[in-house]
């Protein structure tokens, strides 16, 4: 079965809030079926997820793994995939975007009246 197929099954078997299911499919439909909705469910690696979970700002990246693990959640408890992905990822991957940013900064002052910060360009 295709992740794209599943994952429509999935809305009407999940119970969660209307908020929350619209959540659910905009990540689904904006940041996973782009990489994986045309794949078999047994054919995706963690590693295609989390390349895309990286390029993402860091609290939608948690969101969007959030509905990609609903998504194998459901598919081990109907019998749909019985091989699980592994979402060991790290954490830190999240936050490379914080990271680059902060690093072309120095802190040069800091007192009681404020932080001065020189930029290094």
């Amino acid at each position: 079965m295709l992740v794209d197929e599943w994952a429509e099954s999935v809305w009407t078997l999940i119970s969660v809030r209307p908020k929350t299911l619209y959540d659910y499919k905009y990540l689904y439909r904006n940041h996973l079926k782009p990489v994986i909705g045309h794949m078999k469910m047994g054919e995706v690696e963690s590693a295609e997820l989390q390349r895309k979970l990286i390029s993402l700002p860091p609290q939608t990246a948690r969101h969007t793994l959030m509905v990609a693990k609903t998504i194998w959640r459901e598919a081990a408890l109907y019998n749909i995939q019985k091989t699980t992905l592994r979402w060991d990822f790290e954490p830190h991957l999240f936050s490379r975007r914080v990271e680059n940013f902060l690093h072309g900064t120095k802190l040069m002052h800091l007192s009681g009246e404020g932080i001065t910060i020189k930029f290094d360009f």
